[in-house]
């Protein structure tokens, strides 16, 4: 299994403590995607032919917690406020189930898993891979062209609560990086860097603050 390389940083200078690759120091050590959850949103799947980063069950229950009193509100609340006549909470009810509903469904299609295709040696976002002659290295492109794997800790803050986020990015040749992952879960981050670091045999980088 592919063993972490710690770098100290503190937010200055980035120190090469456990690696003397010069791209390290020339790369953002600033989060790729801010933001974040309290709790495990995703999950790493091993199989034979590919190496997944999907959407954890608590994450998908998470998001139904709007999707269903959305559909709800409108197949039901619609429906019942029109029979009766009153056209206020007609309104209201498909108003507020489109916005809360569809943001549950917005969130759910924007959680792509990410994949490698180990035959292949592409990675991607989505269920297959693009036929872009060109493809956008952002969603798609092959493994050779990842250099490393950058894991990063972010303070998420709010007025009544405060956790930590962890995020693992791609880091390709030319510094360019690739958010592929960001949960509440630091053992699950650091378990699908060591699975994708030793098929890759590309190092990891984890930020020490």
């Amino acid at each position: 299994m592919r063993e972490v390389e710690t770098i100290n940083f503190n937010r200055v200078e980035v120190k090469l403590a456990g690696t003397d690759d010069p791209l390290a120091t020339q790369i953002s050590w600033n989060p790729a995607k801010s933001g974040g959850a309290n709790f495990k949103t995703q999950k790493i799947v091993d199989s034979n032919e590919r190496i997944t980063i999907q959407r954890s069950v608590r994450a998908t229950l998470f998001y139904m917690v709007f999707v269903i009193p959305g559909l709800f509100a409108i197949l039901v609340g619609v429906p019942y406020f029109f029979q009766q006549g009153d056209m206020i909470p007609t309104v209201f009810a498909l108003i507020w189930g489109l916005l809360f509903g569809g943001g549950g469904v917005y969130a759910i299609k924007k959680s792509k898993p990410f994949a490698i295709d180990k035959r292949k040696g592409l990675y991607f976002f989505g269920n297959e891979y693009p036929s872009a002659q060109q493809p956008n290295p952002m969603e798609f492109g092959s493994v050779k062209n990842i250099h490393a794997i950058q894991l990063l800790t972010e303070r998420i803050r709010s007025d009544s609560n405060s956790f930590n986020s962890f995020e693992m990015n791609l880091v390709f040749k030319d510094g360019q990086r690739l958010n592929i992952m960001d949960s509440g879960d630091a053992q699950e981050v650091r378990y699908a860097a060591k699975i994708i670091g030793t098929h890759l045999n590309i190092p990891i980088w984890e930020a020490s603050y």
